[in-house]
């Protein structure tokens, strides 16, 4: 898995000051948060990165170059739930029509890591005292093992559990958005970023 290195992520940390200088209240995340992480992987002399604010590889936001080895790379911003789960939004597979077969085919079939971004905002009495990134790791394979039969209707979505305790639900009024709840043993963790 291709990670950020001390260098990298202390450039994404000032490149997060600078955001907070412009905007103090909204965290960084979208479309923001992979154009700070592109031009912090671009550091790396030695690889050529792609990230295109037109439009996404299929299979990733970046894909970075190396030594003859294609990283693809899905940044993701989410929070963690009281449990201390990493909670991500995913594509919106509306295109797949309902058809659970080939949304699980496609999940499966996924290639990049994520780099997750997880935000907590820090307040006191309605103050805001900084604003708290902290880089995480999740390996593409945590994300995957999922059988079109095991999808369990809930309220408006269908959830399974897959064999690393991943939670995936399909919530059909988004799209049919994914959405992971991942739990915190899953995950590889970097810096923290605290930005007041």
């Amino acid at each position: 898995m291709y990670k950020l290195t001390t260098k990298m992520e202390r450039r994404l940390e000032g490149d997060l000051h600078a955001f907070h200088k412009l905007f103090h209240e909204n965290r960084c995340r979208g479309l923001e948060l992979e154009e700070l992480v592109a031009n912090a992987l671009k550091m790396d002399k030695s690889a050529e990165v792609r990230w295109d604010t037109k439009g996404h590889d299929k299979k990733a936001d970046i894909v970075v170059l190396r030594k003859g080895e294609k990283h693809f790379i899905q940044v993701k911003s989410g929070q963690f739930n009281a449990q201390g789960d990493l909670v991500l939004s995913g594509p919106r597979l509306g295109r797949f029509g309902g058809d659970l077969v080939e949304l699980t085919k496609f999940l499966n079939d996924a290639a990049a890591n994520v780099l997750a971004i997880p935000y907590v905002k820090r307040e006191r009495e309605g103050v805001l005292i900084s604003h708290d990134y902290r880089i995480c790791y999740v390996a593409v394979e945590h994300l995957d093992s999922l059988r079109a039969k095991d999808w369990k209707p809930s309220g408006g979505s269908y959830l399974q559990i897959n064999k690393h305790k991943v939670e995936l639900r399909l919530q059909k009024s988004m799209s049919w958005q994914v959405w992971w709840k991942i739990p915190a043993a899953l995950l590889s963790r970097g810096r923290t970023m605290s930005i007041s």
